[in-house]
């Protein structure tokens, strides 16, 4: 598996979505680019979603997420480390960056 998506829909409105989480395979190797999007009002319950998302991973042989994340994003990033997910600091072009 390569590519493989989750998409969250409103329970009280489904045919709207609310958020997406995806995983992008780089090439043939065990590592892949994680990346969410979620409307503000759902803002902070992408844990669920993203813990199904790193299962179907998993089943396709990805053993690595990797994501860019601005520090600003602690949303995000106290999502990535609920899950218990390693993080790594870097600096580009002077901003300081989040890896995880």
């Amino acid at each position: 598996m390569n590519r493989f998506a989750l998409v969250a829909l409103d329970p009280e409105r489904p045919e709207e979505i609310n958020g997406v989480v995806s995983f992008d395979r780089e090439g043939t190797s065990e590592r892949a680019e994680y990346a969410p999007a979620v409307e503000d009002r759902w803002q902070g319950k992408g844990l669920a979603l993203t813990r199904r998302l790193i299962e179907a991973a998993l089943k396709g042989d990805v053993r690595v997420f990797t994501g860019v994340l601005l520090p600003e994003n602690t949303r995000m990033l106290n999502l990535l480390r609920d899950l218990g997910l390693p993080e790594r600091l870097r600096y580009e072009n002077g901003i300081e960056l989040s890896n995880s």
